[in-house]
């Protein structure tokens, strides 16, 4: 399977777009309806919101030393590795619904949070759509990241920018379910 580059970062490009929008409307909701807990169960918007300032503190640095240091050209398409590939489908919301063991560190559920963990999610969403704009400047498939995994594992940078993203969506998606649950 390959994959055009350009296509698939102007998607995952509209989709931080779009958690950013959802983020911004979050802001004029009362703290109570942010932080109040889902009939289900479950984490709150704070929460859902928050584990994902978590994963970009790693992968965003993680992106930006990767293209930083790159030596490559941009191809114009890129053939996602096996490891990358399944971890993206695993964690896309369309293609996994399936409920996940979250790392103890990445956990967030009662964790004393506030309104501020909105501002760091949109300044980290923007960061990223800058990312994601210097990432059409190299080979998304030459191009290799660390992961929060191990130090060990490495995917590909079109792997590893689809993933997270992919990651964004499911847990905004989830923020959405607690806002309507709650």
């Amino acid at each position: 399977m390959t994959i055009q580059s350009q296509p698939l970062l102007d998607v995952l490009t509209g989709l931080s777009k779009e958690h950013i929008r959802f983020a911004e409307t979050l802001h004029t909701l009362p703290d109570a309806t942010l932080t109040r807990r889902p009939a289900a169960g479950g984490w709150n918007v704070l929460e859902c919101m928050e584990h994902l300032n978590r994963y970009s503190a790693f992968y965003l640095d993680a992106i930006q030393t990767c293209i930083r240091n790159a030596d490559s050209k941009p191809a114009a398409v890129y053939k996602p590795g096996r490891l990358g590939n399944y971890f993206s489908k695993m964690i896309h919301p369309d293609t996994s619904a399936k409920k996940m063991k979250t790392p103890k560190p990445m956990n967030t559920l009662n964790a004393p949070l506030s309104r501020s963990v909105l501002t760091e999610f949109i300044s980290n969403q923007q960061q990223l759509t800058k990312l994601l704009e210097k990432a059409q400047q190299v080979d998304l498939g030459k191009e290799k990241t660390g992961t929060s995994l191990s130090r060990l594992i490495r995917l590909k940078l079109g792997d590893t920018l689809r993933f997270v993203v992919y990651h964004n969506e499911r847990h905004t998606r989830q923020a959405k379910k607690a806002l309507a649950g709650a």
